[in-house]
Order: C-alpha cells, then structure tokens, then sequence
C-alpha cells in the first residue's frame, strides 16, 4: 500500500496482479549488509510481508534495487559444510538418475554445486562479484555474471541448443521480476526430456516452525506448492514430482517440465494435502503467525534480561541474513549481545546492521568464555554443536521455541 497524492495504492501480487494483503510490518537494513564500522550508518527500510488469496502467494511488497542487494555479496555457499554436503550428494544423484551433457544453474553463487560436473557442460548465471571469482577457480563453469532474464535464457539457448536440466538453489524467492525468470526457464525447457528443479524454502515450515528469521528484503517471495504451480502454469510449466528437503529448516525440491511431458508423481498431490491442512491457503493463518511471533519476543528479551540481571555474558552465533531479521525484529544490539561470531571470513571484523553488534571468528569464543550463545543459525544447530562441543557454556536455541542446552 502507499500514497499517490490524495489515493491510497493498494499493492499488486507480482504473480496474480490481484490486490495483496499485508500481515506483518517492520523496518530493517538489508540483511546482506554487514559494516565496516560501528559508526557507519545502515539505512532501514520498510518490509511488509503480505498474502494474495488468489493464487496464495507469500511476498514482500516492497522491491530493493537487485544491484544494491547482490553486486557485493557477503554469502558464499562453500563456506557452510552443510550446503556443500547437501549439494555434493544432489549432483551424485542427478548423474545417477539422469543422462544430460548441460546442466545450467540460475544463481551459481562460488559455484559449490557446479564444480561437481566436471564432466559435463556447465553454465552458471549470477551477478555477485562471488560468482565472477570463483569461476577463476573453477574453470569448468562458463559464467554470465548478470542478472537471468528471458532475453538471456534465448541468448543461451543459441548458443548451447539443448539444455537438459535448469537448477536454481534457494535464489528462486529473490527475484522480484519473477515472471521474467520463469519466461526464461519455459525457453530453457526446449524438449520434453528438459527438466527444472528448484529448491525453495517451504512456506508450511515457515509457518508451523515460526521461521520468521528468514524474512527479509532479499527474499521477496515464500512459496507454498499451490502459489508456485500456479506461477509456472502461466508459462507451460507444471510440477511432476517434489521431494521434502533439510535445507534451511526445511524445504522443497521440485521437478518440473513443460505441460505433458511427463507423469505427475503421487508426492505431488501429498503436498497439495499437508498444504491444506496447515491452512496454508487462509490469511487467518498468517495472521496468527503474526500474533506468535510477538509474543515470543517478549519471553526471548525477558530471557536474555535475566541472563544479564546475573551479570553473565551472552554472545550469538551467526552472522547471517537471519541474523539481522532476528535482532532488528526483537530489538537486540550490541548493550545485550557482546558479539557474534562466524565462520564466513567475509564479515570477521564487520558489524551487523542490526543492532551494531561486532563479528568475531568463532575461536574468539574459546578466548572470552561466554556464559551463553544464542544460536542464531539454530537451523545448522547441530553441525555447530558438534563443532564446539567443549566449550563451557550453555547454548540457546530460540525458535520453533526457546531452549537451553
């Protein structure tokens, strides 16, 4: 919704074009942004989160400029042992279960999962100054360090003729121009042995599981089944098969291909069902998602209040674009948070933009002894746990609900 002289503009599904409704609403810097100093200044912008009950998709009404978002990227897939492991395993897979010589991925970020294709054609698309290094170590992958477009997916396609399979990892929520990008891939699909696979974090996990941490500008749409469908319908694409995934808490891999080239698999129509007994269609839910969410804030700042009344330190782990949802959501800043500390040499030394909270290297912890650390990547808990196992200090996992261990 915004003012255009005396009218109020409702806002438009960027799928649907019907009129979207806001539930949640709250400023924030960019979740990517991370601070050379303390005193820098972080400008905070508007997100609201909001439901089209046409077509049930879950969007951030308001769109950043992709450059300011990407062009300096702070993420590299290769730096999270359990995304590498993930994506390891896929490649195995694909090659085991199909037989292609292209494979093209939409949003190739350091190009962990290319790198297993070695021998096979392979394409990458991303306009991070990441991507455009580390083809510089992977000289298989032939680069378009820009941003995927249908005039792109036909330049491509020139060149290449048959594409076998189109992958896109998690990046398919952030492309506000996603008409645009599914146009593409429909020219990418060029015979029924095509297929597109993406993963997407699972608006019913979301949901049931309060993941509110990963809200943020750069992803501006939260799929469910149903809202995802409808948007590749549009474009002669349908769904075949899906599969239930760990990936960011969880998520969804879906296979598709152009209308008719394929059976659709029984997991499809399982999904459809969980979708719907979740609720997943009403905007009552997301209302009530909204109502939760608050009211964990509340008992996660008297938590972190008493921690401090007894004079014992609590830092986080995390640094992350969760991260900077959480703080910036439930108010923490650095008089709370000591630091927080990260695996990503990227952002050691740097501040969040939420809350001005300074990045140490996860051995700092061995250092200063912290009485608690507020897991912020509580979705990687485990790898994390394992990892610093001796240190003496008890651990908080704040969401679906507050645990100490």
């Amino acid at each position: 919704m915004y003012m255009n002289g005396d009218k109020t503009i409702m806002a438009s599904c960027k799928s649907c074009n019907n009129t979207i409704k806001p539930f949640l609403r709250f400023h924030m810097p960019l979740a990517g942004l991370f601070l050379a100093e303390k005193k820098d200044n972080a400008i905070s912008y508007p997100l609201s989160l909001c439901f089209c009950d046409r077509c049930t998709l879950v969007q951030v009404e308001e769109e950043i400029d992709p450059h300011v978002l990407f062009d300096n990227y702070m993420y590299k897939t290769g730096t999270i042992s359990t995304l590498k492991n993930h994506f390891e395993n896929f490649s195995q897979n694909l090659q085991q279960h199909y037989t292609f010589n292209t494979i093209l991925e939409i949003g190739c970020n350091d190009g962990t999962f290319l790198k297993n294709f070695a021998n096979k054609n392979t394409i990458g698309v991303d306009p991070s100054d990441v991507a455009l290094k580390a083809t510089k170590e992977h000289s298989n992958i032939e680069l378009y360090n820009t941003f995927f477009s249908a005039n792109l997916a036909k330049q491509i396609v020139e060149k290449y003729k048959n594409i076998e399979i189109i992958y896109a990892s998690n990046c398919f929520a952030h492309i506000p121009t996603i008409k645009d990008i599914v146009e593409g891939i429909s020219f990418l699909l060029t015979s029924k042995e095509s297929i597109f696979i993406t993963e997407v974090h699972w608006l019913g996990t979301l949901i049931k599981d309060l993941q509110f941490p990963f809200i943020y500008h750069e992803h501006v749409f939260y799929y469910s089944y149903k809202s995802l469908s409808y948007l590749l319908e549009l474009y002669n694409i349908e769904i075949f098969k899906v599969e239930h995934i760990s990936t960011h808490g969880g998520s969804i891999r879906y296979y598709c291909c152009k209308k008719g080239a394929r059976s659709i698999d029984k997991s499809v129509l399982l999904l459809r069902y969980a979708e719907e007994n979740l609720e997943l269609y009403n905007f009552e839910t997301f209302i009530n998602f909204t109502k939760t969410i608050y009211s964990m804030k509340e008992t996660i700042n008297l938590t972190i209040k008493n921690i401090l009344s007894n004079n014992q330190t609590i830092v986080a782990y995390g640094a992350s674009g969760q991260a900077q949802t959480f703080l910036s959501l439930y108010e923490l800043d650095n008089d709370k948070i000591s630091y927080i500390v990260d695996d990503s040499p990227l952002k050691i030394g740097k501040y969040t933009s939420s809350g001005l909270i300074p990045i140490k290297p996860s051995s700092f912890l061995y250092e200063s002894q912290p009485d608690y650390i507020l897991c912020l990547a509580y979705t990687f808990f485990n790898e994390i746990y394992n990892k610093h196992s001796s240190l003496n200090c008890k651990w908080i996992i704040p969401l679906p609900e507050i645990k100490i261990i």
